[in-house]
């Protein structure tokens, strides 16, 4: 789309309003349709019910097309598949995503809108996590989860297909954590700064606390056991995956832990509840994340940090919206 197109689809935003973008997706019973909206123009003011989308953007070069007010563009084949899904049948539904909501032919929006995307996450009514991977699997492992999340039953006592869970199924559930979400930095401030995160799989979902109560369950199974006691020995695959599986949830849990909740007075954010002693955890975790700029590991992260004033100045963010 050429720059004289730009504002046929993303109209001018006004900064002293403190403005940005929702993707207003309509209705469809047809999964396969292609997504279709508008573009409205809100304000952290008086923001919207919406909800924002955290995934990892897959594939320059593999897209699909969205319409946009009648006007088609392309995004990700990720990004696309996960609206499809998040679709409602029969209502309206607004979304926040970044390569639709910002003008990505814009730098100067691009940068702007980086800069207050840690309040974009924290004004949603929830964050919805696309795990694009592991196709029929992910959906048996979501089952899985929930089954064991929700009623809170041991591992063990998990029917799949009518059969008793085993240490075989372990390889399974490290799908979970398999897909490339799990190794983005920037999702780090995505998930610790939202009111509720739920994942998503196709039409398959968890919220988070299913998975904390998942987590529960996992380390009172024998084969978690199993690797606490041979921690010191080499592990086998699938004592392996456990340990892995543990690891990454940890890593989740207590990231949600060391930024519990926002509470906003005028343009001020600030954290209640804070885990200092958890703070230093998540820096280091962070380390491990990828990025696609080196400068990415202090922007990622700088959303998260414990006060930040509507008119501190910040340099250009090079995150890729």
């Amino acid at each position: 789309m050429s720059a004289n197109h730009w504002d046929q689809v993303w109209k001018p935003l006004d900064d002293s309003k403190r403005e940005f973008r929702v993707f207003v997706l309509d209705p469809s019973g047809d999964l396969l349709e292609p997504p279709r909206g508008r573009l409205e123009i809100v304000s952290r003011d008086t923001p919207p019910q919406y909800d924002a989308i955290s995934y990892a953007w897959g594939q320059a070069g593999y897209v699909r097309p969205v319409y946009l007010d009648n006007v088609r563009r392309t995004v990700t084949a990720t990004l696309e598949t996960c609206i499809r899904h998040l679709r409602h049948p029969d209502r309206e539904r607004r979304l926040w995503c970044d390569a639709i909501c910002i003008n990505q032919y814009d730098m100067a929006e691009k940068i702007g809108q980086v800069r207050i995307m840690q309040y974009i996450f924290a004004d949603a009514v929830s964050v919805c996590v696309w795990l694009d991977s592991g196709s029929q699997k992910m959906k048996n492992v979501m089952q899985i989860i929930r089954q064991v999340g929700s009623a809170d039953v041991e591992l063990s006592k998990v029917k799949i297909h009518g059969k008793p869970f085993t240490a075989e199924n372990c390889h399974d559930l490290a799908i979970f954590i398999s897909d490339p979400w799990w190794s983005r930095l920037w999702v780090m401030q995505e998930v610790a700064l939202a009111k509720q995160v739920s994942f998503h799989h196709g039409q398959n979902s968890v919220a988070y606390e299913e998975l904390v109560q998942f987590k529960k369950s996992l380390k009172k199974s024998k084969a978690f056991m199993r690797v606490q006691e041979i921690r010191h020995k080499p592990l086998t695959s699938y004592e392996y995956d456990i340990d892995k599986l543990n690891t990454k949830l940890n890593e989740l849990k207590n990231l949600r832990l060391t930024f519990p909740h926002l509470e906003f007075d005028g343009h001020l954010i600030t954290l209640t509840n804070w885990h200092k002693d958890r703070l230093f955890e998540a820096l280091v975790v962070s380390r491990t994340r990828l990025v696609t700029d080196p400068r990415d590991r202090v922007f990622g992260m700088l959303g998260c940090k414990t006060s930040l004033t509507h008119s501190h100045q910040l340099p250009d963010c090079p995150h890729q919206a």
